[in-house]
């Protein structure tokens, strides 16, 4: 049949059925393809440090990452400053009760040198109470900053310390707590308040380890380096490969009852006043476990 002989209505709508599924397609491809246009136009990328392309989807999860770890920095934070409002209390109370000991043991005194049977509970006491005393020197910079500046600090000095407030403990597990020739010799400058206590909790972390080590010659050894690396080493348990960084997370111990704060406020603490705090391979033979206090670069610690 020749179109000619259809009729114009008929043939229109032959036309349409024909044109119809044709426009369809066409339709939905045009949705795709603007769909598809308006993701890509929504799509972002750059480049990061190693040169590799990056899109939003990667950032954003990135960005959620952050936050969580952020969330988690803050609850920690806030433990810390908990931790720290408690320690101010107690170093206040602790200071009147000291205060209040050292009075009666001075009175204590005069009694005993007039009646000698009094004279070995005075010492007692004096021994006793001197040690305590001690560690409420080690709460002093926790408290307060001995020196809002920086000053040169005789390393030597920190040995010393460390014995003044460890003696005790270290006679009483048989551990011997030594010092490098240059150690004995050498000066940093930093802040004491912030030195001090971070020696201190390295030299009880090592302690604590060597105590319940079968090795018959304990020793702790602090040493400095040319380049002003700290390093507290001690011949106790190895820490695990595993645990070498894990060590300074916030709550991670093996300490039984332990908190895991240590050491991770140790590292903060230092950071802020321009120094690193790792493990390191044992920098002697004899000596198995090291922790490194490193001087930090300005870049580095900007970066």
């Amino acid at each position: 049949m020749n179109s000619d002989d259809i009729p114009d209505d008929e043939l229109l709508s032959k036309i349409n059925e024909i044109e119809a599924p044709i426009v369809a397609e066409k339709d939905n491809a045009s949705a795709l393809l603007n769909s598809i246009v308006s993701q890509l136009e929504g799509i972002y990328w750059e480049k990061d440090t190693t040169g590799k392309i990056i899109t939003n989807v990667e950032i954003a999860n990135s960005l959620e990452e952050e936050i969580e770890e952020l969330k988690k920095k803050n609850e920690s934070d806030t433990e810390l400053i908990q931790l720290g409002l408690a320690v101010n209390i107690i170093h206040h109370e602790f200071a009147n009760s000291v205060k209040a000991l050292r009075n009666s043991i001075r009175v204590l005194q005069g009694k005993a040198a007039i009646d000698k049977t009094l004279l070995a509970t005075y010492n007692n006491l004096s021994t006793n109470f001197s040690h305590l005393d001690h560690y409420l020197s080690l709460l002093t910079p926790f408290s307060r900053r001995i020196r809002t500046e920086k000053e040169d600090i005789a390393t030597n000095d920190i040995f010393l310390f460390m014995l003044d407030v460890f003696s005790g403990r270290l006679r009483r597990h048989n551990i011997e707590c030594r010092r490098t020739g240059r150690f004995s010799q050498s000066k940093i400058c930093s802040y004491r308040s912030v030195i001090y206590p971070a020696f201190a909790n390295l030299v009880d972390n090592a302690i604590h380890w060597l105590k319940q080590s079968d090795n018959e010659n304990k020793i702790i050894r602090l040493h400095i380096d040319s380049a002003g690396n700290m390093f507290v080493s001690n011949n106790g348990p190895c820490v695990p490969l595993q645990d070498q960084e894990r060590i300074f997370d916030l709550g991670f111990t093996r300490k039984p009852n332990g908190r895991g704060m240590g050491l991770t406020i140790s590292r903060e603490v230092l950071k802020n006043a321009g120094y690193s705090l790792t493990t390191c391979g044992p920098i002697d033979e004899d000596m198995t476990v090291s922790f490194k206090i490193s001087p930090i670069s300005t870049g580095e610690q900007n970066a």
